[in-house]
């Protein structure tokens, strides 16, 4: 009798004797490997899902970090752009007058 490794060629056994249920009947040795893949890929889907939600939260947490800094710095910017208004009220009439007629003939030339 040739064998190839440890399995028998013709699916006899080497033993002679009688095999398990699940070499006898291929489609139930089938339904339980595919039974066995299913489990897998749930497995699999629990942990990817696990993971991802693991890795939105860590964003969600950065994004608002970052919103926070760039409404700090905004609120920064005003109250600098006020002082200076405050402190400086001609000059920075002058500016704005000058930046309107800046932008008014650039608009204009369009």
């Amino acid at each position: 009798m040739s064998t190839i490794g440890n399995q028998p060629l013709g699916g006899q056994s080497m033993s002679g004797g009688n095999q398990s249920t699940s070499r006898d009947n291929p489609t139930e040795e089938l339904r339980r490997k595919a039974g066995d893949v299913k489990q897998s890929v749930q497995e699999l889907g629990t942990v990817a899902k696990a993971a991802a939600s693991e890795k939105m939260g860590e964003l969600r947490d950065t994004a608002t970090d970052y919103y926070e800094r760039g409404r700090d710095r905004m609120y920064d910017a005003e109250q600098s752009v006020e002082d200076y208004i405050r402190e400086q009220p001609l000059k920075s009439v002058l500016l704005a007058a000058g930046i309107g007629f800046l932008f008014g003939a650039f608009y204009i030339r369009r």
